[in-house]
């Protein structure tokens, strides 16, 4: 996938700017960055497939436990991926993932 699609997403799952979707873009920005599909990304994670592509849906509730999980294998502080950007869902520039996070899904995959 290109980085412009890649882009694109995160930045149409953050626009609501409610925490969930905050959450989702985050996600969805460390994958991009990884280079990696959602299919390949689930698993450098340790989750199924299906439970990535629900986490991406407006029905996700995520306990906090699971965003402790999915923080830490991904190499990134929790509130990370809470936080919210005044610069929007591309948050690269400014929050750039752990160094290497991308190095190790990259890689990996």
């Amino acid at each position: 996938m290109r980085t412009k699609d890649c882009r694109r997403k995160a930045a149409q799952a953050a626009e609501g700017r409610t925490l969930l979707r905050t959450f989702q873009a985050s996600i969805e920005a460390i994958r991009c960055a990884s280079g990696l599909s959602r299919k390949a990304f689930a698993a450098q994670l340790g989750l199924a497939s299906s439970s990535y592509f629900h986490l991406m849906t407006p029905n996700a509730n995520p306990s906090l436990d699971y965003i402790e999980l999915i923080a830490e294998r991904a190499g990134v502080e929790p509130l990370r991926l809470l936080a919210r950007s005044e610069a929007g869902a591309d948050r690269r520039s400014e929050d750039t993932p752990v160094p290497g996070v991308s190095r190790r899904f990259v890689s990996r995959g």
